[in-house]
């Protein structure tokens, strides 16, 4: 007796996955509860494990990416069993293998639902997957023109973003002369967290009206405020992050311009009395060469206290770097924070890419000491370059501008944050 063993739904929001690594041999026997594999959703990997014990007949290679449902591999009672099936594990048999899925569950893996089934292959679309068309109306492909490789030749999203690079490839004489004149130090698959960040950014850039701006807060006071807060570290029982005062700040300037916390959603902006914050951490990839970034929310931020506050940073970055954080910690944020302190060199300004569907991203840099006017005497000051991303279909400059000053305010009259 055999059992097919389908892509498991993880969360919510979770469509599809890439199979990162099979951490079981194909053929041998596991037990439940064995680490089965470990599956990457998004920005988030899983190591997931065996439901029930037995035989495993792995169906499908690592690092393809497949639609929640579709079928990875096969449960076998015994050992002769799977010797006697005679699987091949190429990518017609998975498809044929999704096929036998019974025909109250959908290629999801779901109860059938008219939301999220794919279109019948005998109505006028092409099957293919609501991330694939949307996919492909974004880049002006041809749904009828694409070769699906999902279950039931159904289009998925790898299909799609194929085709987006074999219309974008250079010309063969091009790669063979990068090819014949540079020595190749590494080769990184586009795949996993680094395709996941990369399409999310270009669909940002692609469907939204972004401008950046930028300006320069002095930093000073902020900077005495905080080394107070630091000097009562025991006493608070924490020590207080900039992150955590700048953020603040973040809060004070929104309770100014409200329209600050806001999302397009459909062919509406809806602006939000509660903010979910998303914090950008960035995270280490495989090898030396590559890194990941991922955005999880600190939920209603603005119900906290500073110490409060300071802590639920703390906590989710930790969670973030170890790996710890689910696809639901990284949906549902209203506004981002993303800095780079730190990391870049003093002074440096970017132009950050919206974390859609928020409206506005906030990207503090690295402080610089600087000259600068004091109540009419020049001082030496530390300086912190801010840059701003907003969704012109959102905020015009007035209300973009308003939000800046007031958060200016706050960073610059330290006592503000208190009642934020």
């Amino acid at each position: 007796m055999s059992r097919d063993y389908v892509l498991p739904k993880l969360a919510m929001a979770m469509n599809e996955g890439t199979i990162a690594e099979w951490l079981v041999e194909d053929g041998t026997r596991v037990e439940r509860g064995d680490q089965l594999l470990t599956l990457e959703t998004e920005k988030t990997a899983y190591e997931v494990e065996a439901p029930e014990a037995g035989f495993f007949k792995i169906l499908v290679a690592a690092g393809e990416t497949l639609d929640c449902g579709s079928v990875l591999g096969r449960f076998f009672d015994s050992a002769d069993e799977l010797a006697s099936a005679g699987i091949q594990t190429d990518g017609q048999n998975q498809q044929q293998a999704s096929a036998s899925l019974p025909p109250s569950v959908d290629t999801y893996g779901l109860a059938a639902n008219p939301d999220v089934r794919a279109y019948d292959s005998s109505a006028q679309r092409k099957r293919s997957s609501p991330l694939a068309r949307k996919l492909a109306q974004l880049n002006d492909i041809d749904l009828h023109s694409v070769i699906g490789t999902g279950p039931k030749g159904r289009v998925v999203k790898r299909d799609i973003e194929k085709a987006v690079a074999v219309r974008r490839r250079p010309e063969p004489s091009a790669l063979t002369a990068v090819a014949s004149t540079s020595e190749l130090l590494a080769t990184i698959p586009i795949s996993g967290m680094r395709k996941t960040v990369g399409a999310k950014m270009m669909e940002s850039l692609q469907t939204s009206a972004q401008l950046s701006s930028f300006w320069e807060a002095n930093l000073t006071p902020l900077m005495a405020a905080r080394a107070e807060l630091v000097a009562k570290e025991e006493e608070l029982g924490a020590r207080v992050s900039m992150n955590a005062l700048l953020i603040k700040a973040m809060l004070y300037g929104i309770r100014r311009v409200p329209l600050a916390n806001s999302c397009v959603i459909g062919d509406a902006i809806e602006i939000y009395k509660d903010v979910h914050v998303g914090f950008a951490v960035s995270v280490p990839g495989k090898t030396q060469f590559d890194s990941g970034l991922i955005v999880p929310v600190i939920r209603n931020a603005n119900q906290y206290g500073l110490i409060e506050l300071n802590e639920k940073i703390k906590e989710t970055v930790i969670r973030a770097k170890a790996g710890e954080c689910t696809q639901d910690d990284l949906v549902g944020s209203t506004i981002t924070f993303s800095t780079t302190a730190g990391l870049a060199p003093p002074g440096h300004r970017s132009t950050p890419i919206l974390n859609l569907p928020n409206a506005m991203l906030i990207g503090p840099s690295t402080p610089i000491e600087r000259p600068w006017n004091v109540n009419g005497e020049v001082k030496l000051q530390t300086i912190l370059p801010i840059s701003v991303t907003f969704d012109h279909r959102v905020l015009d400059g007035d209300p973009a501008v308003r939000f800046m000053s007031a958060m200016n305010e706050a960073i610059e009259n330290p006592a503000l944050l208190l009642s934020v």
